[in-house]
């Protein structure tokens, strides 16, 4: 009799829905770390946006924006450690150097600050995935540097890690960068989403 009460037992078990005796498993965690390209600055950010996609395509992930207004790269590499610590995520999104390109820093600088981004992120069992500084236009005409100095460097840094540099720049700017843009750096919501 006892036999028979475990068969049926387990017979309802396999037969039972998987979902019902297990939990649901843990999101993919993605980080979106940056400047205010990456905050969206007022408008719809690229983060949004990636969430949507990843949603559309059902994969089991959350996108948290951790985008600072304002921020240099060498900020940035302060600020990692708590970001990381926070959320714990297994792919972090890395976009800075807009506003070393405006304020002067170096691109060497800026590739090195990078760097320590990417460096921080392999550390704490992230993957990094970098972008590219996106165009400028705010003096009327574009930024020569970024294309030509910034994203070399910050290119050459994630190459020599094994570390996916995405290009950011290219598709963005050209006949259609006036769509994209706001007030020469910041993007649009149209920006946003092709990115």
């Amino acid at each position: 009799m006892k036999i028979r009460a475990l068969a049926v037992t387990l017979g309802l078990l396999i037969l039972a829905p998987v979902g019902a005796w297990s939990q649901e498993p843990a999101k993919t965690r993605i980080v979106a770390f940056g400047d205010s390209i990456t905050e969206g600055f007022g408008q719809t950010p690229y983060s949004v946006y990636l969430q949507q996609s990843l949603n559309t395509n059902e994969c089991n992930s959350v996108v948290i924006n951790e985008g600072l207004r304002g921020e240099i790269s060498f900020d940035g590499a302060s600020r990692i450690d708590s970001v990381l610590s926070k959320h714990s995520p297994q792919y972090i999104i890395i976009m800075e150097g807009a506003n070393d390109a405006r304020s002067g820093v170096s691109p060497q600088i800026t590739a090195a600050a990078l760097a320590t981004l990417m460096d921080k992120a392999v550390s704490a069992g992230a993957t990094p995935i970098v972008g590219a500084v996106t165009p400028n236009t705010e003096l009327g005409q574009e930024d020569p540097r970024i294309p030509e100095e910034f994203n070399p460097a910050i290119q050459q840094e994630a190459r020599s890690r094994g570390v996916t540099f995405v290009d950011t720049y290219t598709p963005l700017t050209g006949p259609n960068w006036g769509v994209y843009n706001i007030v020469g750096l910041h993007l649009s919501d149209q920006g946003q989403s092709l990115i």
